[in-house]
């Protein structure tokens, strides 16, 4: 049986603590800055939970989406992604196009409940297919 004498005590110091806080700041900084600052080149756009066009954000343009209840319209210009606005009973809160307005970041998101649409940002890299 080994006693507590002859058992190694691990005593962390002060400059062991500042190495592991400044290692994991490191990590959750390298983890969350390139997605936050990196702008999208595409936009995802899924009804019901299905992916029905991907949309190159360099180009220009109105894109109409068929939602649940009604259609949408998304708007493309500089780089930039935005739900216009659509009738109150097509959708009544206008959450979607009054409020989350134009998006760029990969971060962000478009998400209309009452036509289940949902345009997600990113850099999709290995797509199939584009839709223009």
């Amino acid at each position: 049986m080994t006693t507590l004498p002859e058992m190694r005590r691990f005593h962390m110091r002060r400059g062991d603590i500042i190495m592991i806080l400044a290692v994991l700041a490191v990590a959750v900084t390298w983890l969350v800055w390139p997605k936050s600052l990196e702008p999208a080149a595409m936009a995802a756009v899924l009804v019901d939970n299905e992916e029905v066009a991907t949309i190159d954000l360099s180009k220009d343009g109105l894109y109409p989406v068929q939602g649940s209840p009604g259609a949408g319209i998304l708007e493309v210009k500089d780089g930039r992604i935005r739900m216009q606005p659509m009738e109150r009973d097509i959708c009544p809160a206008g959450i979607c196009c009054r409020v989350t307005g134009w998006i760029e970041s990969a971060t962000q998101s478009i998400i209309c409940l009452p036509n289940r649409i949902v345009v997600s940002l990113g850099q999709y890299d290995d797509l199939d297919f584009i839709t223009s």
